[in-house]
């Protein structure tokens, strides 16, 4: 197989973000700069929150409250029957 010479290409990288927004352009032979900023706009990026991921606690709130208020009223009733047993 022979190297297809119609593929051209440039000394530059395109960050992109997971909405397929265009986050900067680094030229890939500055090593002083450009690949520095690569490397830290690359940490910055993954440490983003998408917005678009569901939070862990939606559609469980209710689910929690009603846990809590469950747990307080088992504590309550515990108070309850052992100050009841000491008297």
């Amino acid at each position: 197989m022979g190297v297809d010479s119609n593929f051209i290409h440039t000394d530059y990288f395109v960050l992109i973000d997971s909405n397929r927004y265009v986050r900067g352009y680094y030229h890939g032979l500055d090593t002083a700069e450009a690949l520095p900023q690569l490397s830290r706009d690359l940490v910055l990026l993954t440490m983003e929150k998408d917005p678009k991921a569901k939070s862990f606690f939606d559609g469980k709130l209710q689910i929690m409250a009603v846990a809590f208020l469950c747990a307080i009223l088992g504590v309550g009733l515990l108070f309850f029957f052992f100050r009841k047993n000491k008297n």
